[in-house]
């Protein structure tokens, strides 16, 4: 996979050399493909260790991972796979579990995952996601041997988006990069969405009023708060930067404008403020349900009408 090469080809050292961990951490933005990355480097070690004709990763292969109606994983989750821990392999020599991710798991399902971490089972290798490092147990990570995925480049992104079929013109691709920090999930699951929430909002910054059909998105259920939270706080974070004399991305026709316009009507400090109390207005809006169409309108008012 890109941006894996170096990973993968130290971890494959290290098994055939018979030093491969017994506890692995993943580490690295969330998005950047690293389920997905050790998912395929599990079941090649599977494959290979397995006779002709076995799919070996459906029986000594398990994911932990939330359910579809859960923000965390549960405990219950966690000693279904430490059984799945105790059995012996089924065709391979090896077991994986992995857990994505690590920083989701509740401190009961955290203390449950330290027993098996602390008492390792022979052949049985278990490797956890982890989004955020600063989440996950201290003495979680005192027992696993860290691997940082480094930040993708541009280039990297980039190549991942046209692999997957997103022909995006430069002035998009560019776009998706900065707001998506590199993230290609991000950029696949929401790219279409985010480019045209972005310039939505920014023509309604303009005529002061939203748009009709920003206001269309916002009614669909089944559009994401993810956008929302990712156009508001990438465009306030360019209009702090603009006010520090950094360089900001101009993407549409109306951005040099508007960012004059409201650097001169918010201070520094202003700024700042708008920044921390729309991220909490974000997080309690996703945290308690509430309307995306009102909570939009709220913040729209208050970066608009100062």
């Amino acid at each position: 996979m890109i941006g894996f090469e170096e990973i993968e080809q130290k971890l494959f050292s290290n098994f055939d050399s018979n030093k491969f961990h017994h506890g692995i951490i993943i580490s690295g933005k969330k998005g950047i493909g690293k389920a997905s990355f050790i998912k395929n480097f599990c079941n090649k070690i599977l494959n290979e260790q397995s006779p002709p004709n076995h799919n070996a990763s459906n029986i000594d292969l398990a994911i932990a991972e939330k359910l579809p109606d859960k923000k965390t994983i549960g405990i219950e989750i966690i000693r279904q796979n430490q059984q799945f821990l105790n059995h012996t392999a089924g065709i391979s020599e090896y077991k994986f579990l992995i857990v994505d991710a690590v920083c989701e798991l509740t401190k009961q399902a955290s203390n449950a995952l330290l027993k098996s971490l602390e008492e390792p089972k022979k052949n049985c290798f278990i490797i956890l996601i982890a989004h955020q490092l600063n989440k996950v147990l201290p003495t979680i990570k005192s027992r696993c041997l860290i691997i940082k995925v480094p930040d993708f480049s541009n280039s990297q992104f980039n190549s991942i988006l046209e692999n997957k079929g997103l022909n995006l013109g430069d002035i998009d691709q560019k776009f998706l990069s900065q707001i998506c920090e590199n993230c290609p999930a991000l950029a696949i699951n929401y790219g279409e969405d985010l480019i045209k929430f972005y310039r939505g909002f920014i023509d309604s910054l303009a005529n002061k009023k939203i748009a009709n059909d920003l206001l269309k998105m916002l009614s669909d259920k089944n559009f994401s708060f993810l956008v929302i939270e990712k156009v508001v706080l990438f465009f306030i974070a360019q209009l702090i930067k603009k006010n520090n004399n950094l360089p900001i991305f101009i993407y549409c026709p109306n951005d040099a404008q508007i960012f004059n316009d409201l650097s001169a009507n918010f201070s520094l400090n202003n700024q700042l403020d708008l920044y921390d109390n729309v991220s909490k207005s974000l997080e309690n809006a996703v945290k308690s349900n509430l309307d995306k169409k009102i909570n939009f309108i709220n913040i729209f008012n208050q970066i608009c009408y100062v």
